[in-house]
Parts: C-alpha cells; structure tokens; sequence
C-alpha cells in the first residue's frame, strides 16, 4: 500500500480533457488510469487503508466530496469517474458485467493496492456487486449505497427522459435552474441541493457529451442483467467479502424494499436504513452517513 500518499501512478491528463475546476479543495490531487480502453478520471486524498469510491449514473467523483473530506483524514481515498462520467473517456458499447467487473479489478491494480474497501452508489453499487459477485480479487469489503440492478427504476422523471426524442430534448435545454430541479427530484429535502451540490453537477453535466452519455446508460438500464440472476450463475460473495448495504427510507428511484430484497438474495447482515434521505444518503445525512460508514470499515478492519 502507498505509504505518506505516495500515488502510484502519475499524472497524465486525457486528450482534450479540461482541469477539474474545484481549487477549493485542498490535497485531493487528479491522475487518470489506462484501464481495458478506458482513460479513467480517478481523484485521490489522503493515507492510510485504501478504499475505492464509485459514483452513480450521472454523477461524477464530486459527489463523494463529503465522504472523501470525512475518510481522508485516516485513509488513502480514491475515487473515479466511472465511464463516460465526468473526465473519463466515454462508452462506446453496452459494457458486459463481465467488462465491469474487470473495470473494478484494473483500477484497484493500477492503485497498486493488494486490498480495498469498495463504497458505491446507485450504478456504480451495480458495477461494483458484478465484481465482487464474480469474485474478482483486491476487494476486501464492499458498501453498497441503493445499487442498480435490484428492481426497476421507479422515477418517473427518469422513465420519461429515457423516451426517444424527450432525452434528447431534456440533454439539450439543461440550463441551471432546470438541473436544480431535476436533482430535487432524487432528495427527501431539496434544501440538500445547495449551490455546491449543483456545483457537481454542473462540473459533468454542463458538457453536451456527458450529457449525452449520461442518457445512453440511462436507456442501457432497462435492459442490464439484474442482480439477482448475476447471483443464481455464480453465487453469493457474502460469506468470503463483508457486504452491507445502505438505503435511503424516501428514495424516489429504487424503493426501500429494494433493501431488504437485496439483504435476503446476499445473505447479508440488516441494511442500514437512512430516515430523512431519499436517494443519495452521502449527501443528505453525510454525518450519519459518514459514521455508519467508518462503522463498517472498523468492523472489517479488524476482521
């Protein structure tokens, strides 16, 4: 493992690919990763046990800012753009979870780290379940934050933007004040989408090939392998890999029963229900959040 934040890869910006505009945050350096014929944005803070943050579909790094600012002070915290998200290069093709898998498995070798506590969310909660499921090595514990692949989305918004023709519309009028409403839409309180919080999106979603990319994987959802099935081929990890799950009891996309459904299928302890969140915990009850989360990492660290 890296020792004083050592990074074990240097910094090599993709083509064409701009600075990520957020100076106000001190010691996160940028580097990007050449991983399967992905360029892969990866943001890094810290020393100390290593653990790999996955953002969700439409996201980017930024929106794991509160995790990173809370971990990094006693882990070394690396979080990526997934593909086709903020300063990644994009998907050409469907990616099969056999290719997600490998995704994971790549970046945590390139990190040059023997072990890593993975903590994902939403679509990055799916790439991440196809890893461990498969049984991919250098995972050492796995936090799930309402993954994919569970049910159905359950947000209208979503169904409607994944139509032909209103996408592309929705992709190209997406001023400031739509995109604020748009991201309401995922919380219990909208008060949590502050102007920092549009901030993120902003830093993504204001390119026209991210947006475009972000309704590619939306209309890819409906036809993903569901999580379930990926388990009937190739078993439960739960017994080898510490797996808990985290939910928001309001979230708008994948409903709370998704949770249990998913504990049961795992075999996994209890999830961690958030009360006052709707889809992204991290940021609605990132204290809470936050200690849930160390809570977790302590248990498997002594493991």
């Amino acid at each position: 493992m890296p020792s004083k934040h050592q990074l074990p890869f240097s910094h090599r910006p993709a083509k064409g690919s701009r600075a990520v505009p957020i100076a106000e945050v001190l010691g996160i350096q940028h580097h990007y990763l050449d991983v399967i014929g992905w360029r892969i944005h990866c943001a890094a803070s810290g020393e100390g046990p290593p653990v790999l943050l996955i953002h969700g579909l439409g996201a980017s790094w930024h929106w794991w800012l509160p995790t990173m600012r809370d971990l990094a002070r006693d882990h070394a915290v690396y979080a990526v753009d997934l593909p086709g998200a903020g300063e990644s290069s994009p998907l050409q093709a469907p990616p099969t979870g056999a290719e997600q898998a490998q995704l994971v498995s790549q970046v945590i070798e390139r990190l040059g780290v023997s072990s890593v506590a993975v903590i994902a969310h939403s679509l990055g909660g799916y790439v991440a379940l196809q890893a461990v499921i498969r049984k991919v090595q250098g995972i050492g514990s796995l936090a799930v934050v309402a993954p994919g692949g569970v049910g159905p989305i359950n947000h209208q918004l979503l169904r409607l933007i994944s139509a032909p023709l209103l996408g592309e519309a929705f992709q190209l009028r997406l001023s400031r004040v739509a995109l604020r409403a748009f991201l309401k839409s995922f919380v219990h309180n909208p008060e949590f989408i502050t102007d920092e919080v549009l901030a993120w999106s902003v830093a993504s979603l204001s390119k026209k090939a991210n947006r475009m990319q972000f309704l590619y994987q939306l209309r890819l959802a409906a036809d993903a392998e569901p999580i379930d099935e990926i388990l009937e081929k190739h078993g439960s990890p739960a017994s080898s890999v510490p797996i808990q799950i985290y939910w928001g009891r309001h979230d708008p996309l994948f409903p709370v029963d998704y949770a249990y459904h998913l504990q049961e299928q795992l075999g996994a302890p209890p999830p961690v229900i958030f009360e006052h969140s709707g889809h992204i915990p991290q940021v609605e009850e990132a204290g809470a959040f936050n200690a849930a989360l160390r809570s977790f990492l302590q248990g498997t660290l002594q493991m």
